[in-house]
């Protein structure tokens, strides 16, 4: 346990470093392309909408940089706890109730994602 202490915040930090590199990737698309928008399309949209879409590109950014993240490392921990648990005496009534239990949360999540809009 003393162990996870050091292992998180390491994971946190490279997660800063890897956020504020990735953001800044994101930043200058997005300025790119603001500079090749004509005159004319800036005159037609207004500040109004063109700060709305400053305002949602910042939570795309944002979700997109922690969701992405949060399911890479879910995805490493998942296959250490695999890899742990197929040592271990019952390694195939673990792996199997693993599996199970992936299924199971598999399919919650495609049949909430089918039937959200109710």
């Amino acid at each position: 346990m003393l162990e996870a202490i050091p292992f998180r915040l390491l994971v946190t930090w490279w997660q800063g470093l890897l956020s504020i590199r990735v953001g800044a990737l994101l930043k200058r698309r997005l300025l790119f392309g603001a500079l090749q928008l004509s005159p004319e399309e800036v005159r037609h949209r207004g500040a109004g909408q063109l700060l709305g879409c400053v305002v949602e590109s910042e939570a795309v950014e944002s979700l997109a940089l922690s969701g992405g993240f949060l399911a890479l490392m879910a995805g490493l921990e998942l296959a250490l706890a695999s890899a742990v648990m197929a040592c271990g005496s019952s390694a195939v009534q673990q792996m199997l109730l693993l599996t199970g239990w992936l299924t199971f949360t598999f399919v919650a999540v495609c049949y909430y994602l089918r039937n959200r809009h109710w």
